[in-house]
């Protein structure tokens, strides 16, 4: 099978959802040709800060956040967390596949965790890293 790089992308609705200057709704486009993975950024942290239930007719998509928060800060609870998040990231976005993952910092007294995602792109077969902040 072949494609062509340019002709691959990514449209949807910015998140989080905001209104453009001009009165429509601010999108988010993403060419992976450019390798720009932006708009898929943007549906990870939507995914990781979605509680299941939210979604009225998708009601087990989401990640816990507040159970990734409120975990304690020990090795066991961090690659318990990588395991849920690896699993819904295979459930909800195929789009890429988790090759690292670290906590870098959390304060549970206000409420979020900063971790770090090393990524691979399966279209592109690019891999990069990115933080993302839950909370």
């Amino acid at each position: 099978m072949s494609w062509k790089r340019d002709e691959i992308g990514y449209t949807g609705i910015a998140f989080p959802f905001t209104i453009a200057p001009t009165g429509s709704i601010l999108s988010s486009t993403v060419n992976l040709g450019d390798d720009d993975t932006s708009h898929i950024v943007e549906a990870m942290e939507q995914l990781l800060g979605t509680n299941p239930g939210e979604r009225f007719f998708n009601r087990d998509f989401g990640a816990k956040p507040i159970d990734l928060i409120f975990r304690a800060n020990t090795a066991e609870s961090v690659l318990l967390a990588a395991d849920d998040i690896r699993e819904i990231f295979d459930e909800y976005e195929p789009r890429v596949s988790i090759t690292e993952f670290a906590m870098i910092d959390s304060d549970p007294d206000e409420g979020w965790i900063k971790i770090r995602l090393g990524l691979y792109y399966v279209q592109t077969q690019v891999a990069n890293s990115v933080e993302l902040t839950i909370g």
